[in-house]
C-alpha cells in the first residue's frame, strides 16, 4: 500500500500532510492526511459521482478542495 501512495505522491496525484499541534509528542503520534489535488480523480477512486447535494462527505471533499489548492498556490 506504501508503494501506491509513493507512486501517486511522484506522480503528483496526492500529496500528504502533517499534523500540526502545539505540542510535538501530539504532532509526532498524529498520523499524515492524504489529499488529492485533483478532487474528481477522488471522486473516481472511491467511485462516488453524485451531485454535491446528495452527498454524504461534503466535509471532506469541502477539506480536500481547500488544503489542495492552498497547496497549488505553496507550489
Amino acid at each position: 500500500m506504501a508503494a501506491y501512495i509513493d507512486l501517486l505522491q511522484k506522480a503528483y496525484v496526492i500529496f500528504r500532510l502533517g499534523s500540526f499541534s502545539r505540542n510535538l509528542r501530539n504532532e509526532i503520534k498524529t498520523n499524515q492526511k492524504i489529499y488529492f489535488l485533483d478532487t474528481g480523480i477522488r471522486n473516481a477512486v472511491i467511485g462516488n459521482f453524485t451531485p454535491l447535494s446528495l452527498r454524504q462527505d461534503k466535509g471532506a471533499l469541502w477539506e480536500n478542495f481547500l488544503i489542495s489548492e492552498r497547496q497549488k498556490n505553496k507550489i
